[in-house]
């Protein structure tokens, strides 16, 4: 193949590659029986060779790189992928070079017309989802920064990536993410209300660390059932992916005023290791939480909003952690505490009560007329 593409004349050489690929694409598995019978004699016992046809097929796209001839390398791309009886993975293969060259165009009018390339190629095609999903996030990307928002999230988001069973789940989350950032920039907040609830938050909950126990009754169940000793594969962590889901969250709660989500999703931040293990970053969710001066009379009554002020940290917090040293930590949480009072919940007396006066006790009835009506 060297000594073809020498030559400079890049044509011979793909007309040559093309006959080796026919070669290679239809192999016949068993020499043809001299007399077939006749119920079989329109069809051709084949066998394709994956290795030989995914080479050639590498060969060819690399050719056209390497000579500079992009529109070349669009066509061929085209004219491969129809081919009758191509193998599935020999296009994977091809589509996932080719992808690698979108780096190396020299302009970004070729770099566009190969990612349409792309596109037609891997429409419809379920054994290409992942690459069809990769060269759309490009090409969204692309006209994000050429201004157009709009196009960037009508392209983005005509995927359907929670369906696509060959991605992987991280790549998967950063998609949907990625989806939901472009539909708050745009203003679509009905949309991104949609499609943040295609993500599991039981994918982003905090794992708890396993003890020597029980990483050691692990081991011997191990080798009880006597498989090879290997190390446990590490758990994928997913605090940026965590951090980021509840910031849009609580973005979208604030535009919908639900202030009783925005705690819960500071609380969700809070119940973080690296924030944990941040004083600063602590503090900065302190301050940046809404404090019970402002939202807390239009919190909706019950039970979530009766726990949330009677336990404003988090249960990791509570039990593993003694209060942080920040002197406005504390003073947030007390703040908390003290509008957990009924008539701080449902009087005028809250911002009184939140910016720290001294809290008048209610009369007896009203505390009365508290508890029945929490009874009730």
């Amino acid at each position: 193949m060297a000594l073809i593409f020498k030559q400079t004349d890049i044509h011979a050489a793909i007309e040559k590659l093309a006959a080796l690929e026919k070669q290679t694409r239809q192999v016949s598995s068993t020499p043809p029986s001299p007399s077939p019978p006749p119920h079989l004699t329109s069809i051709a016992p084949q066998a394709s060779d994956l290795a030989s046809t995914s080479r050639i097929l590498i060969s060819i796209v690399t050719i056209c790189r390497n000579a500079g001839d992009w529109s070349l390398l669009s066509d061929q791309t085209l004219v491969l992928s129809k081919k009758h009886g191509q193998l599935k993975q020999a296009i994977t293969k091809m589509v996932q070079t080719v992808m690698g060259f979108l780096d190396k165009t020299p302009s970004l009018e070729t770099k566009l017309s190969v990612i349409e390339t792309l596109r037609t190629v891997t429409e419809g095609k379920i054994f290409v989802e992942v690459e069809r999903a990769r060269v759309t996030k490009i090409l969204s990307d692309i006209k994000k920064q050429q201004g157009d928002l709009k196009g960037a999230t009508e392209t983005l988001c005509e995927l359907q990536v929670e369906t696509f069973g060959s991605m992987d789940r991280r790549e998967k989350t950063e998609f949907i993410l990625a989806q939901v950032e472009l539909c708050i920039e745009n203003g679509d907040w009905t949309q991104a209300g949609i499609l943040s609830r295609k993500i599991s938050t039981r994918y982003l909950a905090r794992k708890p660390k396993k003890t020597p126990e029980q990483l050691e009754k692990e081991k011997k169940e191990r080798e009880k059932k006597g498989k090879v000793e290997e190390e446990p594969e590490p758990e994928d962590d997913t605090t940026d992916l965590k951090l980021r889901y509840y910031r849009q969250q609580i973005q979208l709660a604030q535009h919908d005023a639900k202030y009783l989500d925005v705690c819960k999703h500071y609380r969700q931040v809070l119940d973080t290791e690296s924030i944990e293990e941040n004083p600063k970053q602590l503090r900065m969710v302190c301050t940046r939480a809404p404090r019970p001066s402002e939202p807390v009379t239009n919190f909706p009554t019950g039970t979530a909003a009766h726990h949330l002020f009677h336990h404003p940290r988090a249960p990791r917090q509570r039990a593993a952690r003694s209060p942080p040293q920040d002197p406005q930590g504390p003073a947030h949480l007390d703040g908390a505490r003290r509008c957990r009072a009924p008539e701080a919940l449902h009087s005028p007396r809250a911002h009184a009560v939140a910016r720290g006066l001294p809290r008048v006790r209610a009369p007896p009835d009203q505390h009365r007329r508290f508890r029945r009506r929490g009874r009730g």
